[in-house]
């Protein structure tokens, strides 16, 4: 087995999870991480970030999705199961092949678009059932990379906006303080200094 140590140090750094041997498939977040990298352009992962945006809002709109979290984890999990068939170093062409090398059995039931349908020297190649029967998505050790990274910038995405816009409002009102000369305002300014130093005190645990 050869292992993708480019790929794992991303998750590593950006999802601060340690990766296992084995992962399994899950039709749901496969449906959901496919479907997000067949909304962008082909073969243009680096870019996949908006795919997985748009993933989210759409499931989110719905009612499926109740969190980014959720999504990203899920995601994330698939994303692994799939790093785990490429480091195998296995091939398989056929259902039964599929099922017998990676435990993947292929879905039979309404309504499941996305499903695995062979694994080359190329990567893992994802087919949709109708109406995405035209469409193809191939993960390779080299683009998953940049699906990892989007998929990090979509968690940071709606996670630090919340953060920084708290940020810049606490830092307007240090600095919109009035500044008079009076002994009400000299009052004022000593309060305000005070505040200021109490913010940037360094915090212990």
């Amino acid at each position: 087995m050869k292992y993708n140590g480019k790929f794992r140090k991303v998750v590593k750094d950006k999802f601060k999870v340690d990766l296992r041997e084995n992962y399994l498939p899950d039709q749901t977040y496969i449906n959901r991480l496919i479907a997000s990298l067949d909304n962008v352009e082909a073969n243009n992962y680096n870019q996949s970030h908006d795919g997985f945006s748009s993933e989210y809002k759409y499931l989110e709109g719905i009612g499926v999705s109740h969190s980014i979290k959720e999504f990203v984890n899920g995601c994330l999990n698939q994303l692994l199961w799939i790093n785990s068939i490429l480091e195998s170093g296995k091939y398989a062409e056929t259902i039964e092949d599929l099922e017998e090398e990676f435990d993947y059995i292929t879905p039979t039931m309404l309504g499941v678009p996305w499903t695995l349908d062979n694994v080359t020297k190329k990567g893992v190649f994802f087919g949709g059932a109708e109406p995405f029967q035209e469409s193809r998505v191939i993960i390779s050790s080299e683009n998953i990379i940049e699906i990892a990274m989007a998929l990090s910038i979509v968690a940071e995405q709606y996670d630090e906006p919340i953060a920084s816009k708290k940020s810049e409002q606490v830092k307007s009102v240090i600095i919109s303080g009035p500044i008079k000369l009076t002994k009400e305002g000299k009052i004022k300014n000593y309060c305000m200094d005070l505040l200021k130093k109490k913010l940037h005190a360094p915090k212990y645990m």
